[in-house]
């Protein structure tokens, strides 16, 4: 499992900070809290797998976990709505897909 962590919770929240700027929204300090808590989450999820305390097959709902509450935080946040809080959470699985599913050998995002 070859990811910084560290770094994949500041290019998360970067990427949900850039959505939300696009909605003319600023929430940086929560978009990079939300960003770390999604890379924690990912951490603690593949550190699970490899210890064999669930399934690859079950990460993917586990995460989801995750982005469920990530979503519900930028919805609380005054003047970012719905579209808004989908579009910064959907920005930020594009970044998930790629290197981070390749790192740990299975896939989060469904």
């Amino acid at each position: 499992m070859d990811v910084d962590f560290a770094a994949l919770g500041g290019q998360i929240g970067e990427r949900i900070v850039t959505v939300l700027a696009g909605h003319g929204k600023t929430a940086g300090g929560f978009a990079r809290t939300e960003g770390e808590k999604i890379a924690l989450a990912i951490r603690q999820i593949a550190e699970m797998v490899r210890d064999g305390e669930i399934l690859p097959e079950e990460a993917p709902l586990y995460f989801d976990i995750q982005m469920q509450h990530s979503r519900a935080v930028l919805r609380t946040v005054e003047g970012i709505g719905l579209v808004a809080a989908e579009q910064a959470i959907n920005g930020t699985l594009d970044l998930i897909k790629g290197a981070v599913t390749t790192a740990l050998g299975f896939s989060l995002v469904k």
